[in-house]
């Protein structure tokens, strides 16, 4: 029994003592050209699928704010008892309606500013020329001025 005792003893003391930490071992990674240069030709990649597909991400993005600003009048709707689609229904012909009737009250004033848009231009136009003529001379008098330090120095 004392023998057991013994090696009991002997067992327990290497889990008494601390094991000595081993080195740290520090990995200096520099920054690769190779791994740069495919970052950027990712982005610029994820740019230009996103741009082609502009036709359906637009749509699509505009369709989930859609969703999600009129969702919570939907959802009153469907407290009050109504089907939810015939809520969404009902709410989207009073959008329409709204932007239909909307446009029908403001077609006269789109029909008199098409009409005074020429006569808007031509103003631009003259004011562009006479601002474009104060531009020269202040183009002017910055190069006499820049001729006058050439000189002095």
């Amino acid at each position: 029994m004392t023998e057991e005792h013994a090696a009991a003893a002997l067992l327990a003391e290497p889990e008494a003592v601390p094991l000595p930490e081993p080195d740290r071992v520090l990995l200096h990674m520099p920054v690769d050209i190779r791994n740069v240069s495919l970052v950027i030709l990712a982005v610029l990649a994820s740019l230009f699928v996103l741009h082609w597909a502009k036709a359906v991400f637009i749509p699509v993005m505009l369709s989930v704010m859609f969703s999600y600003a009129l969702s919570p009048v939907v959802n009153w709707l469907e407290l009050k008892r109504v089907p939810r689609w015939l809520s969404a229904a009902v709410l989207l012909l009073a959008i329409l309606s709204s932007i239909s009737v909307t446009a029908y009250a403001l077609s006269d004033e789109a029909a008199e500013l098409l009409e005074s848009l020429p006569m808007a231009a031509e103003k631009f136009t003259r004011a562009v020329k006479t601002r474009g003529g104060t531009s020269d001379n202040a183009l002017e008098s910055v190069q006499k001025a820049a001729s006058q330090i050439e000189q002095a120095a």
